[in-house]
Parts: structure tokens; C-alpha cells; sequence
């Protein structure tokens, strides 16, 4: 059977062939260049073969099995190209690399369309989508000289005289290598050895525990902590571990009312009052930031403390070792894309968006 699926696609496997080498070569360069700029020798050497499989195998393998679903007339079918993602995390959003990636998506899509259209079994409409954008970032380590696990570790042991112990180092490794398990075989991950650790940072101790992705994270202390104590870690991590943005759900002496307050290194605000002070008054969605981010203060499982890499005013950062980053409130990351044919039923939106 797997020879009888190489043969009727021998045009598409000599593609991949093809292209992985080119890509493997541009994938030299781009190390040489990270060399140059005298970033980390063994995670840019890491980062080649995980470009090659995210970027050319899995996209071409993805596009294939589509094609071979419209042939066989599935009612719907969908794919995932992830490559302009995972170069963005890794040179930047607006890097050339990045922008090399979309040509071949565009190729991909242009592919998967004609063969939609070719079907023998199925009228087809095709759409055409992004879930989010991505956010120029640098990360956190860049721009103070500390991992934010270390800065952290300092304001719980300066307040409370607590230890906090790391069980991964993943602000370090960044989360380039993750999707690298999605093209399987195990075999194919012995040449990625850090696909099976978690996105982001984790932090636990006795006392706290700290998560997270990208430009957010949670701070999990094992006690409940007074709203003045509360207050006092988010001032400290504004002032003293320099993290942009701390927001926490506290309940309020006076009326007993939970109110969701936000610190930064021009003050401490309120949700949704505030919101164009902390989000920028040119926001685009911002009332619907505003919404996800009260909702995911109150949320049940969030910490006590939620840290934020965005800033209106300074550089954006992520906790993760990463040039682009999605996942928190910025106008880049927040903003998407449809494109879809004309005579597309579409929902009456107020704000003029879907």
C-alpha cells in the first residue's frame, strides 16, 4: 500500500526531496547568520532539522493527504500550514525567512485549490484563514540579563523568604522544537530531543508554582495570600523583576466585590475601567481583549498573579527564548484574517468583524 502511494504520487515525493534540500541549505546560512550573531551553537544547530521537517516535509505531507481528500470527496477538509508560524517564533515575524515560508504556503494552497476544484465527487468552496497573527517580541532574558524564572525566584525569596526550584528550563530552549512530533515516527524524534518537553516555562516548589507560554504566565502560590500581599508581589515584580504587566483578581475590603486590578511601571489600574491606559488607546479589538482578559482573571484555574510581556510604551517581550509571539493582547497577535468566496453566509457584526 505505501508503495502504491509513493508511486501515484512520485511527482509530489520528488518535490519534498527537492525542496528539502534547498530548504536544508537556506537553513545553513540562516545558522551561519545565528553563528554570526553569536546566538546559541547547539539550538541553531537544532533548529536546521526542525525547520526542514515544519517547514517543507509536514507541509508538503499536509497537503498531499488534502488533495488525496478531495479526490476521494470528503464534505470537509481542512489542514494547518504551520510554517510562516514556526519561522516567526523563532527569526521574527517580519524576518525574511519567515516571508520565504509563505511562498511555499501560498504554493500549498494553491495546490490543495486546484485539486478541490478538479474534484470528480464534490463541488468545493475554498476557504482561506489565519487564527492569529504574530507580535514582534524579544525575549525576556535579552532584555534584563535574567531568565524571568531567576526574577521571580528573587521577589518570592526577597518577600517571603520563599525557595522557588525550576523543573525545566524551557525559556532557554524556546518552542521551536515542539511541533516537530507531529510528522511522527520515532525514529524522526531521536533528531529533535526536546520535542517531548511542555511549551513554556514551569516553575514548582513548596510554596509556588509558576507557568508560562509565551508573552503570558501564571503565578500559583500554594497558600492563599492576602489581597495586600497580592498587591505588594505584583508592585515588586513591576519594580523590581522589570515584568511589563501583572493584573490579579481581588476581592475589595470595602464592598466585597472582586475587582480585577492591573500594575505597570506607571501605576496600578482597573478592569474594564482602565482598559485604554493598559492596552493602548488605538487598539483595534479592544473591547474584546478587555472581555477575554477579565474572563481569564476570574478564570478558576488562573493564579493568583497573571504577568503579561506587553507594554504600551517599551519593548514587547516574551517569557519564552522567541523573536514573534502570539497569545497575549497586542493589536499584531489579536488580528487575523478570512478570505472566502463572495456568496459566503456571513453573521451581521456591529464592530464590523467576524
Amino acid at each position: 500500500i505505501i508503495l502504491v502511494f509513493i508511486l501515484s504520487n512520485l511527482y509530489s515525493f520528488v518535490r519534498v526531496i527537492v525542496l528539502m534540500i534547498v530548504e536544508l541549505m537556506l537553513a545553513f546560512v540562516d545558522f551561519l547568520r545565528g553563528i554570526i550573531s553569536r546566538k546559541d551553537l547547539l539550538k541553531e544547530l537544532q533548529f536546521v532539522p526542525a525547520r526542514v521537517a515544519i517547514s517543507i516535509l509536514l507541509r508538503e505531507l499536509v497537503t498531499i493527504g488534502a488533495k488525496l481528500d478531495a479526490v476521494r470527496g470528503l464534505p470537509i477538509i481542512h489542514l494547518n500550514l504551520l510554517g510562516y508560524d514556526e519561522q516567526s517564533h523563532r527569526r521574527g515575524p517580519s524576518s525574511q525567512f519567515a516571508h520565504w515560508s509563505l511562498k511555499g504556503i501560498d504554493d500549498a494552497i494553491s495546490r490543495v485549490w486546484r485539486a478541490a476544484k478538479s474534484s470528480p465527487r464534490r463541488n468545493y468552496e475554498v476557504w482561506v484563514y489565519s487564527d492569529h497573527g504574530q507580535a514582534e517580541t524579544v525575549p525576556y532574558e535579552y532584555l534584563h540579563g535574567e531568565t524571568v524564572t531567576d526574577a521571580i525566584k528573587r521577589v518570592f525569596a526577597d518577600l517571603n523568604n520563599l525557595e522557588v526550584a525550576t523543573n525545566l528550563d524551557s525559556e532557554v530552549l524556546g518552542i521551536e522544537l515542539q511541533r516537530a512530533k507531529y510528522i511522527g515516527g520515532k525514529w524522526l524524534q531521536k533528531l529533535f530531543p526536546f520535542y517531548q518537553i511542555e511549551t513554556g516555562l514551569q516553575m514548582q516548589a513548596q510554596n509556588v508554582t509558576v507557568t508560562s507560554m509565551g508573552p503570558m504566565g501564571s503565578i500559583y502560590p500554594a497558600h492563599p495570600l492576602s489581597p495586600s500581599c497580592i498587591e505588594k508581589l505584583a508592585i515588586t515584580l513591576v519594580q523590581n523583576a522589570k515584568i511589563p504587566l501583572v493584573f490579579a483578581c481581588i476581592r475589595n475590603s470595602t464592598h466585597s466585590k472582586l475587582e480585577i486590578k492591573a500594575w505597570n511601571k506607571n501605576g496600578v489600574y482597573q478592569l474594564p475601567r482602565d482598559a485604554s491606559e493598559i492596552f493602548g488607546k488605538e487598539h483595534p479589538y479592544l473591547q474584546d481583549v478587555t472581555d477575554d482578559m477579565v474572563r481569564l482573571c476570574k478564570h478558576k484555574e488562573s493564579g493568583a498573579l497573571l504577568i503579561s510581556g506587553w507594554s504600551v510604551e517599551g519593548e514587547y517581550c516574551s517569557f519564552a527564548m522567541e523573536n514573534g509571539a502570539h497569545g497575549g493582547p497586542s493589536p499584531e497577535e489579536t488580528d487575523a484574517f478570512a478570505l472566502l468566496p463572495s456568496d459566503t453566509p456571513l453573521p451581521i457584526k456591529e464592530n464590523g468583524y467576524l
